[in-house]
Formats: structure tokens, sequence, C-alpha cells
């Protein structure tokens, strides 16, 4: 069905997100225990390592290589990809897009997010406040912008009002003449939100660490249990 890296989280945050879920709670405290959305993600990626349903990837050029030389069925990850998957023009037509399966917990919905770009002004600059105006009038509302780099690099931004545009109405004749960036950019609005607090990275790199151990039956409690002592020592 897919490529998957058992050595990387990124699934585990797609299906969590979706459902609401963080490694920490709203006001940025560290939630590992007790998180639905967490424990189900897990139980998911255990089902999917369990099932034998997916082809081993070590690493993002074995992944991406995974779905480009059409040997698995679908990729399912941030719309950036979409400019890797066209890359190979010989699979044209063979190629749709769908929202992601939505777990059985509450809160759940079928749009998630994953990785993607964000700028920053760092305070020290001598130009901060022309940095500051530039990424208003830029990032923050200029529609037509995000019409070129959308056409020119495949970038879909976050700016909800991009998506009147002629480009995001175009129809994709790779997806099979389907309006993709209109409906990723219809997605984007019903993302669930959450705070990513301060260390996203450090606790993403133990459940990476602890993934495989789902693959070899250990249940999901003790995975958790495991994490949140591990994750317990990284936020001090």
């Amino acid at each position: 069905m897919m490529a998957y890296d058992p050595n990387d989280a990124g699934l585990t945050r797609i299906i969590m997100q979706s459902a609401g879920g963080w490694y920490f709670d709203k006001d940025g405290n560290l939630a590992i225990e007790g998180n639905v959305a967490l424990k189900a993600a897990l139980e998911v990626i255990q089902k999917i390592q369990t099932a034998n349903i997916f082809r081993p990837a070590a690493g993002w050029a074995d992944w991406v290589g995974a779905f480009t030389g059409g040997e698995v069925a679908s990729v399912t990850t941030g719309v950036w990809i979409t400019g890797t998957v066209k890359s190979q023009p010989e699979q044209s037509g063979n190629w749709g897009i769908a929202p992601i399966p939505k777990l059985t917990i509450e809160g759940a919905t079928h749009y998630s997010n994953l990785g993607g770009s964000s700028w920053y002004v760092l305070s020290a600059s001598a130009a901060k406040d022309e940095a500051a105006d530039f990424l208003n009038e830029i990032y923050a509302k200029d529609v037509n912008f995000y019409q070129k780099i959308l056409v020119d690099r495949g970038a879909v931004g976050s700016l909800l009002a991009a998506r009147e545009g002629e480009a995001y109405k175009s129809n994709d004749a790779f997806f099979g003449g389907e309006p993709i960036w209109q409906t990723f950019s219809d997605w984007l609005s019903k993302v669930p939100s959450v705070n990513y607090g301060t260390f996203t990275n450090e606790v993403d790199s133990v459940v990476a660490a602890h993934q495989p151990e789902l693959a070899k039956g250990t249940p999901v409690d003790d995975v958790i249990k495991a994490i949140n002592e591990q994750a317990q020592t990284l936020v001090q």
C-alpha cells in the first residue's frame, strides 16, 4: 500500500494532528500519557507494521524511490510532495488525491499537516521593521504572489484568500484533470490547530526511536509509557 520508514514519526504526527492532538497540550505542556490522539495514531502504525502492507524504506531517498518507481500504490504526506510525484511524467494519469482516513475518536477529521516552511524576523536585525513590512505585504496579503509560486514551484501557501485565484482553480492533467490545488487549499482550512510547544523535534525523535517496538507486538500503552519517561527528561 505504501512505503514506510519505521524510524520516521511523520506519519504518526499526521494521524495525531488530524484529531487535534500533539505531543503538547494547548498550553504547551508535555502531553504523552492520556493523549487519545497519539495512542490512536500509534495503534494505526502498529496495524500497518504488523499487517505487512508496507514496503520498508530506509531514509528519504529510499522512501521517495518507492513511489516514484511505482513500487507502492500511495503516499501520505504534505502537499509539498506533489512536485516529486510529478517528476515521473510517464505516471501521468495514474495518480489521484484523497483525504486521509479518519480516526474513530472524538475530534477526528480527514485533514492534517506535515512540515512546510516558516519565515521569521530576528529581533536583533537592523532591518527588522522593513522585513516585517515585506512579509506582511507579500506573504500575508499578495494573492497574485501565491498564484505565481503555485504555478512555478508547486508551493501551496497558507493564505486562505489565495484560494480564489485562477491558479488554484486550474485542473492538473497529471492527476486526471482534478482541481487538486483548490482541493488542497480547501483541506487547509479544516486542519485542526495544535500547539507545537518548544521541544517538538526532541519528543518526535523519541517517538521515532520507539516505533519499531510496535512491529514486535509491544502493547501501545507500554510504548507510550516509555516515550513519556524519556520525553520528560528532555523538556526539563
